[in-house]
């Protein structure tokens, strides 16, 4: 199942209800919503390597995003 909720609608997989007579009333292209990557996979490399080093560096990722806010949550909201 897959909700669009721009659209108002949930995509339900006819196979997974057998019994359900289905007429179909709208089509979802999927391709559209594929986004064009040039030289995409040596980004995506670079920047896991880079993760794996700042884990190796600091213990874990986590502990390097808490260093910034001295390990306390900052509310960026007055009423938050």
């Amino acid at each position: 199942m897959t909700n669009h909720p721009p659209l108002g609608l949930v995509d339900v997989f006819v196979s997974t209800l057998p019994k359900l007579k289905f007429k179909p009333g709208v089509h979802v292209n999927y391709a559209e919503t594929v986004l064009p990557m040039k030289d995409g996979l040596p980004k995506i490399v670079r920047n896991a390597r880079v993760f794996l080093d700042v884990q190796k560096e600091f213990g874990s990722f986590d502990k390097y995003v808490w260093r910034f806010v001295d390990g306390r949550h900052v509310a960026n909201r007055p009423d938050a």
